[in-house]
């Protein structure tokens, strides 16, 4: 009994620690360049560690894959121009 607890107790934290990606597609309102975010459709996404978007502007469309993180929107990924 010992074992399968603690058997259940590591694929609880295993578990805990996964996060799963979200996909999303809008029309980018602001660009904090400063705070490394961007509002997309009323949410806010923090920019995520090497992705790469010094060029995103207000107005342009675009599809971010991204991650929740301590309470944070955090883009992996974004494609401008979707």
């Amino acid at each position: 009994n010992k074992f399968a607890s603690g058997v259940m107790a590591g694929l609880l934290v295993a578990w805990a620690g996964t996060v799963a990606a979200a996909e999303m597609r809008g029309q980018i309102e602001a660009v904090d360049q400063e705070a490394k975010t961007i509002t997309v459709d009323g949410v806010e996404y923090k920019i995520g560690e090497g992705v790469a978007a010094t060029e995103l502007v207000p107005g342009e469309n675009v599809a971010i894959t991204y991650e929740e993180k301590d309470g944070e929107n955090v883009i992996t990924r974004v494609e401008p121009g979707q």
